[in-house]
């Protein structure tokens, strides 16, 4: 069923912008995601609600089965196990059949007792009741009335949820098969879109970062670090405390860290992180210091260090001891 597909890949996509700091950025695109599924789902549980004679609806369905529940017997299940099971003994084939019919009634019974549809009809209506008024006054219509109810998108979930239900729940009754999810079995992973650029060239995202967290450029006109095509590639970072302005010490050791802790906040405010470095260059003063560095260096890169180039440098900016700088997946 489209409507049960449609909630999922929503929540699913809301999941993925959760999951990315960059995908969270105020975006008319979210908005307009934001409007136009709700509207389409209402209106889709609209369909399945519709009471008109004309309509085919779930609920209209559900009205025919419960005019009829004595053709939706013990005995109709049992055929139609042993017509799809016929090298199973026909005593075990019964036991598994009116077994199962007993579990989707509730209790035993011979028949699909009426009242056990109307209670579900019942259930349908609930679920849906404050979604059928909002389809009428803001979605089909624009009606003049105020409308004063909240309607949230755990009221759209729970009544998806109510419908996916009760589709299961008579697709057995009617076809003797028991399913358990309308979700299809998708042959390639869809979310695999989302890992390739959507534009090309400049407009692939290019955008540059700008943290406090982080020393501001010092020295010349350049950005903390830009984002482009997945990738964020940061300026180098010496060991300045952004708030004073000063070296975090005189040492290599504590020059380092320092460093490192204003690459990590460059790379946050990218919307990335340390886990996500695939490359860095360290720039030392000395190459005698790079016992001390790599020891300060290890403790923020444990596992699956990135790669790293070092190298040594006639002369750093504001005589720093030492600079990093990275390349980093978003």
């Amino acid at each position: 069923m489209q409507l049960v597909v449609n909630h999922h890949v929503y929540r699913e996509v809301r999941n993925i912008i959760a999951a990315n700091p960059t995908a969270r950025q105020p975006s008319e695109f979210h908005g307009w995601m934001d409007c136009v599924y709700p509207a389409a789902a209402v209106v889709g549980v609209g369909r399945l609600i519709d009471r008109d004679s004309r309509s085919v609806s779930l609920r209209n369905l559900l009205s025919e089965i419960k005019d009829n529940s004595l053709f939706i017997s013990a005995d109709r299940h049992v055929q139609m196990y042993a017509e799809s099971n016929p090298a199973l003994p026909v005593a075990d084939v019964a036991d598994m059949a009116k077994g199962d019919f007993e579990r989707f009634c509730g209790s035993p019974a011979p028949y699909l007792p009426a009242n056990t549809v109307e209670a579900d009809i019942q259930r349908l209506k609930s679920f849906t009741r404050l979604l059928k008024k909002y389809r009428h006054r803001r979605v089909a219509h624009t009606d003049r009335r105020p409308f004063n109810d909240h309607v949230t998108y755990g009221d759209l979930g729970k009544a998806i949820s109510c419908i996916e239900k009760l589709v299961l729940r008579y697709k057995f009754f009617l076809e003797g098969i028991e399913w358990l999810t309308l979700l299809p079995h998708w042959q390639y992973n869809w979310k695999e879109i989302f890992r390739a650029p959507w534009l090309e060239g400049r407009e692939m995202g290019r955008r540059t970062v700008r943290t406090e967290n982080a020393p501001a450029a010092p020295v010349g006109p350049y950005s903390q670090a830009v984002v482009c095509g997945g990738l964020v590639f940061t300026a180098g970072q010496i060991g300045l405390v952004p708030r004073t302005k000063e070296f975090a010490g005189d040492d290599i050791g504590s020059q380092t860290r320092q460093a490192l802790a204003n690459l990590k906040a460059v790379l946050e405010a990218a919307g990335s992180g340390l886990d996500n470095v695939l490359k860095t260059t360290v720039f030392l003063k000395n190459m005698d210091d790079f016992a001390a560095m790599n020891e300060v260096y290890a403790e923020h890169f444990t596992e699956d260090p990135p790669s790293r180039s070092a190298v040594e440098a006639a002369r750093l900016p504001l005589d720093a001891l030492v600079e990093i700088e990275c390349i980093a997946a978003v």
